[in-house]
C-alpha cells in the first residue's frame, strides 16, 4: 500500500509538471519520492546486495538536486506561488508524519516503557508502518 501511495504521488507530480508554474517544485519533489520508493524496496533489493538500494536512491536525489541548481530562480518563484496552498500544507503535514512522528511512535524504548512486560516488537513496528501509511496518504492528497 505504501508503494502504491508513493507511486501514485509521483504520477500526480509528473502530471502536475505539465504546468510551468508547478514544474520547478514537482520535478525535484518527485525525485525525492522516487528515492523513498527505492528505500521502501530495500528488502527485495538487499537480496541483490546489502545496501544496494542506496545507489538508485542517491541517483534520483542527485538528479532532483541538479534540476534545482540549474533552475533555481524558477524553483524560488514556484515555491512563492505555492506557499499557503492546501497542497503545500498537506505535503508538509505528510512529511512531518513520515519523517518525525512515525519514527518517534516506532521507537522500541517508548513502547517497552509503556507496555512493560507485555512488550512485543511487532507493536512499535505496526504503529510505525501504519503512521507511514497515513503520511503517504496525506502526501498523495497534497500531490493530487
Amino acid at each position: 500500500a505504501q508503494l502504491g501511495l508513493l507511486a501514485s504521488s509521483v504520477i500526480c507530480l509528473w502530471r502536475a509538471a505539465a504546468s510551468v508554474r508547478v514544474r520547478p517544485v514537482a520535478v525535484p519533489f518527485a525525485s525525492v519520492l522516487v528515492a523513498a520508493i527505492t528505500r521502501e524496496l530495500d528488502g527485495p533489493l538487499d537480496r541483490i546486495s546489502h545496501g544496494v538500494w542506496k545507489f538508485p536512491a542517491w541517483g534520483a536525489v542527485t538528479l532532483g538536486a541538479s534540476y534545482v541548481v540549474t533552475h533555481l530562480d524558477e524553483v524560488r518563484e514556484s515555491i512563492r506561488a505555492l506557499v499557503g496552498s492546501r497542497a503545500i500544507g498537506l505535503c508538509a503535514a505528510a512529511l512531518f508524519v513520515v519523517l518525525i512522528e512515525s519514527r518517534i511512535l516506532g521507537r522500541q524504548d517508548v513502547w517497552s516503557s509503556a507496555l512493560g512486560a507485555s512488550y512485543v516488537r511487532v507493536v512499535p513496528r505496526l504503529v510505525e508502518e501504519l503512521s507511514e501509511l497515513a503520511g503517504y496518504g496525506l502526501l498523495l492528497m497534497g500531490c493530487a
